[in-house]
């Protein structure tokens, strides 16, 4: 299914967003999201120890 559905009525083309498509991209999005947290906050513990 994608996630913008057309419906032709004459010459007409009305275009609807489907989101249901875009769940899984979200959920991807929050996978990769948190790991960057997790790996920036790390990085940022390592250089506040190496200035102190």
């Amino acid at each position: 299914m994608l996630p913008v559905a057309v419906h032709q009525q004459g010459r007409e083309k009305r275009y609807t967003l489907t989101p249901e498509p875009l769940s899984d991209i979200d959920d991807w999005i929050k996978e990769i999201s948190a790991k960057w947290d997790e790996r920036l906050l790390r990085l940022k513990g390592l250089l506040e120890n190496e200035t102190s």
